[in-house]
């Protein structure tokens, strides 16, 4: 049981931030009226995705960046490459149901709040959620139905920071639960935070120890 748990602490660790928002989130309002009808249902699965699908994108950075303690905790770092790719999806997946989940909201409402939903261009923090799912899609589509050389195929992973950049912008400036929980705020936050600290740490401070070592090596 020890040497199960031992074996799998970088999983464990993932379920337990993925679910500690998933947990305040239950207790700020009753589950009964989370569920109360058709429209509120699909609006209440519309924010569980988004939670849980931010929470991962963020993770999944941190994954990305190599660091040498996540060596330890997922048992060496080709189980932290194959972590990587499977909490990718999961979270391009959940960030997938997100706005379907409130399109159908919208939909028990009228066709027009719907259409609205999708194609109104008024409101900023709705459109940097937009703006980071199409991204998010181009490059999945890019990642696995493209076949690039492997450096191109690389560089396309880059941009992949814009997705959280937008879709952290979209989580805070947008009116929510989580701009109404202090604690929900600052958790996801700190979060994408580290997402983001993660990106730069594997892109542009690794592009720059890279130099310095080829520097050193020509002298």
């Amino acid at each position: 049981m020890i040497k199960s748990l031992k074996n799998n602490a970088g999983v464990i660790i993932v379920i337990m931030f993925t679910v500690i928002p998933l947990i305040v989130w239950i207790f700020m309002s009753p589950l009964l009226s989370r569920f109360s009808s058709s429209s509120i249902t699909f609006r209440s699965l519309g924010q569980l995705t988004g939670l849980s699908g931010m929470v991962l994108l963020s993770i999944n950075f941190i994954l990305g960046a190599r660091f040498r303690f996540l060596d330890k905790l997922f048992n060496g770092l080709n189980k932290v490459y194959v972590k990587h790719h499977l909490i990718g999806g999961i979270s391009f997946c959940l960030l997938l149901f997100h706005p379907t989940f409130l399109i159908i909201q919208y939909l028990f409402i009228s066709l027009k709040s719907s259409f609205l939903f999708i194609f109104s261009i008024d409101n900023w923090a709705l459109n940097f959620g937009k703006l980071g799912l199409l991204v998010f899609v181009v490059l999945m589509i890019i990642t696995f139905y493209l076949h690039f050389k492997y450096e191109n195929w690389k560089n396309t992973h880059k941009y992949l920071g814009i997705v959280l950049l937008l879709g952290g912008l979209h989580m805070l400036w947008m009116p929510s639960d989580i701009s109404n929980n202090r604690f929900l705020k600052y958790y996801m936050l700190s979060l994408a935070i580290l997402g983001v600290f993660s990106y730069f740490h594997r892109t542009i401070f690794g592009i720059y120890k890279k130099k310095n070592i080829n520097i050193n090596w020509n002298k």
